[in-house]
């Protein structure tokens, strides 16, 4: 499961003959096959409306670097548990 902090994911050709999707969160089984789907139409040159919407989709932002990511990932996670409450 991957996340981007605002929920774009990565769909494309990355480099020449290098294709990615990846990103599509906790809901992603159903994203994820369509977007393999779509992903082989891309490799493949076929042109769609789906495929066009695909990338036309938002992207992943920009990740803070390091020690800040860090600090700001256990901060969140701290938050969460706080939140879930206890446990059994």
């Amino acid at each position: 499961m991957g996340v981007s902090p605002n929920r774009g994911h990565s769909f494309g050709e990355i480099e020449a003959n290098l294709f990615t999707a990846a990103g599509f969160t906790g809901a992603g089984i159903a994203m994820g096959t369509t977007a393999g789907m779509l992903l082989a139409d891309l490799a493949l040159g076929v042109q769609s409306k789906p495929l066009a919407d695909m990338l036309a989709q938002a992207t992943p932002t920009w990740l803070p670097p390091q020690p800040f990511l860090d600090v700001g990932i256990r901060i969140r996670v701290a938050r969460m548990n706080a939140s879930a409450g206890p446990t059994l």
